[in-house]
């Protein structure tokens, strides 16, 4: 279950994935003062990590723009490791680059990131101490890109990425869908905090309390600081435009749009007052946008707040792969010390260690195969003898056993689907009522499949007093599912909307062997009661079918459930969560 993980000077934010699935995110704070990395190390993080991509800014990561002259790209690899390797004042560092191919000219222009190895041995003590592994490293400029990529843009243009913290807004330039050009600076958020809290005389943390309160009805003097914070982020882009203009020599770079995001963001009225002093278009970044997720709706819709606070670690968690990764050194040395040296050093343990086992094989084999012959032959009197010939006994026991249990599962066989049809018309007929239930059945039918009968019923419901036609139609399915036992999972198939009565159509998979269902757990989220429950279904079955039939027949007065789905199919270790929601 990868992780990612971005650690800034004010939170440290969590998202993990089980199959491209948002499962989890969480965020701890880091208390004012602390080193981030060393809470990192003690913080109360869901173990085992696994692999980890981490979020970082960090002094020992140098990330800026570079111009070089025209060269091979089989030549460029070598001159920039020899460039960046001054860079870490006399420490050993790791280098990674990547160039940027959109804006053309003669001049070939990097992006370059240089940390040093002590600051990845210290991200690696503290992941494992969490069973975790650092397998990426990125800077938060890098994964801010990510977030605006993972949007899937029809026409890139010309646009600010911008993710707006606490000590630090980071900067990226896009142009024509690729990064050009990245920038951290301060201040962040924080100074606003600080000017309320010496406005109002409060503490800081009261101060940031008040400040996530803000509306429209705040006084003139919040809004004015509001706005003094927002003008100057405001000149950090225009200066960042200019300066990103002049380094990398070009002329024609016009962003209409600032895309937006960071918990910076949230501040009343940031947007408007950002768009006005700017002169851009605010727009918010999504990082959710085609996500799939297994959070609770409720828990989703908070989190989903834009500008989001989560837009980075969402970003570099769903990109597949993200560039100036810090580690690129690492991986391409342990690359290269396995297509040379490591194969070598491999292959020779690997021969010796044949070597040896070959010859203490053949010594002890030999050995027990002269004891082994002697023992079992015995002149036609030892035990191969006699096991051959209990052997020929058994086997004709075997096979008779065997025919006879054919037999008996080709008859059972036949008779199950008339026996179903019959059970299962009985069921409907007992769920049927005029005068409460006024459901009715019009085709029914009933197909024999390997390892189960399918029944489908077609048919349709009507209102009845106050109760509508949906409602009625629900309270024969709750009541059918109850009644027969055998049913392991339904499917409602669509049918044309009656503007009188509610068409169905239902498929039943009745299954020879039955699910299994674990013992009903009821629980208590955000206020309202929750069935979790845990079945385990024969191949070919529909998890979300087989999920409503367990939840339907355990519900009582919960208002949701959700069911965890496994297959029973060696070859198909595969689950699922399902939620019902119940429509008492």
């Amino acid at each position: 279950m990868p992780t990612t993980i971005e650690v800034s000077s004010r939170t440290i934010r969590l998202c993990r994935e089980d199959n491209r699935r948002i499962v989890a995110l969480e965020s701890i704070p880091v208390p004012e003062g602390a080193d981030p990395l060393e809470v990192l190390a003690t913080a109360p993080l869901p173990g085992p990590l696994g692999r980890v991509r981490l979020i970082l800014h960090h002094g020992d990561m140098l990330l800026r723009s570079t111009l070089q002259p025209p060269c091979p790209p089989e030549r460029l690899a070598r001159i920039m490791r020899f460039e960046l390797a001054s860079a870490g004042e006399g420490e050993p560092v790791v280098s990674s680059w990547h160039l940027i191919k959109t804006l053309g000219g003669d001049d070939m222009r990097l992006l370059t990131l240089v940390t040093k190895r002590r600051l990845i041995t210290q991200i690696k003590l503290a992941l494992k101490a969490h069973g975790g592994r650092l397998d990426s490293l990125v800077h938060p400029t890098i994964a801010l890109y990510q977030s605006y990529r993972s949007m899937a843009m029809p026409e890139p243009a010309p646009a600010v990425l911008l993710d707006v913290g606490g000590a630090h807004v980071h900067l990226s330039l896009v142009q024509d869908g690729e990064l050009i050009f990245t920038r951290t600076q301060g201040p962040g958020m924080d100074e606003l905090v600080k000017h309320i809290a010496e406005l109002r005389s409060l503490a800081l943390p009261d101060a940031a309390a008040l400040v996530a309160k803000l509306g429209k009805g705040a006084p003139a003097d919040l809004h004015e600081a509001i706005k003094r914070q927002v003008g100057q982020i405001a000149g950090i882009i225009s200066a960042n435009l200019r300066f990103a203009k002049a380094q990398l020599r070009i002329e024609q770079f016009e962003p209409k749009v600032i895309w937006l995001t960071g918990a910076g963001g949230q501040v009343y009225g940031f947007s408007e007052q950002l768009a006005s002093r700017s002169g851009l278009i605010v727009r918010p970044i999504n990082p959710f946008a085609g996500a799939l997720t297994s959070l609770s709706s409720e828990r989703l819709d908070r989190l989903a707040i834009l500008p989001s606070a989560y837009g980075v670690v969402l970003g570099a968690s769903r990109a597949k792969a993200v560039e100036l990764d810090a580690l690129d050194e690492e991986k391409e040395e342990r690359r290269e010390f396995w297509r040379t040296d490591g194969v070598l050093r491999a292959a020779a343990v690997l021969v010796a260690t044949l070597l040896i086992l070959a010859f203490v094989r053949q010594q002890v084999a030999t050995g027990t195969a002269n004891t082994a012959i002697a023992k079992l032959d015995g002149e036609g009197q030892g035990l191969v003898p006699k096991a051959l010939a209990a052997r020929k006994e058994l086997d004709q026991i075997g096979d008779a056993k065997a025919l006879t249990a054919a037999r008996l599962v080709w008859l059972d066989g036949e008779r199950r689907p008339g026996r179903v049809a019959a059970e299962l018309l009985s069921a409907i007929a007992d769920a049927q009522d005029p005068v409460k239930v006024p459901v009715v059945v019009q085709n029914y039918r009933v197909d024999r499949r390997p390892g189960q009968v399918q029944v489908e019923i077609e048919g349709f419901a009507q209102a009845i007093g106050a109760r509508s036609s949906d409602s009625v139609l629900h309270a024969f399915e709750q009541s059918l599912i109850k009644r027969y036992g055998p049913i392991t999972a339904i499917k409602q198939v669509p049918k044309p909307i009656d503007g009188v009565r509610q068409n169905f159509h239902y498929q039943l998979a009745i299954n020879d062997l039955p699910a299994e269902v674990g013992k009903p757990v009821a629980a208590t989220v955000d206020g309202k009661q929750v069935l979790k429950l845990a079945i385990t279904v024969p191949a070919g079955i529909d998890f979300d079918g087989a999920a409503r039939v367990a939840a339907l027949r355990a519900h009582q007065t919960e208002s949701s459930a959700v069911v965890k789905v496994s297959s029973s199919d060696p070859a198909d270790k595969s689950s699922r969560d399902v939620t019902i929601l119940f429509k008492d």
